[in-house]
């Protein structure tokens, strides 16, 4: 079986996540990346909304972990989210990349972030 991918790409919310009081201070913009792994045969065959993961759906559902989380970890963030987006049966893997603004540190990082897969 292929092993083929739903892309999402650039979405952006809003939550607390870091570890710093400068961070923790109100929400900030958190950057989620994800790539879904799926059975995309039926629904490249029939065109129908039905045969495919609701990507719309996902989006919220990740919208609501971010928005909800008070994590301190990109890595724990992360995690969260890659467990609710498996919560789909039609998933079979998932790589998350999730980035945020990287206010404490020095120099010239202007995003820190992490990459999770988990098949």
């Amino acid at each position: 079986m292929a092993a083929d991918r739903l892309l999402l790409r650039n979405l952006v919310f809003r939550g607390r996540l870091g570890v710093g009081e400068e961070e923790r201070a109100g929400a900030q913009e958190i950057e989620v990346d994800l790539e879904l792994e799926v059975d995309a045969d039926r629904a490249a065959a029939s065109d129908s909304i039905g045969d495919t993961v609701d990507y719309m759906a996902i989006a919220a559902r990740v919208g609501a972990v971010v928005r909800e989380a008070d994590a301190r970890l990109v890595e724990h963030l992360a995690s969260r989210i890659a467990d609710e987006v498996l919560t789909d049966e039609r998933v079979r893997g998932v790589t998350v990349e999730l980035r945020k603004r990287a206010a404490a540190l020095p120099g010239l990082l202007a995003r820190a972030g992490v990459r999770l897969v988990r098949p």
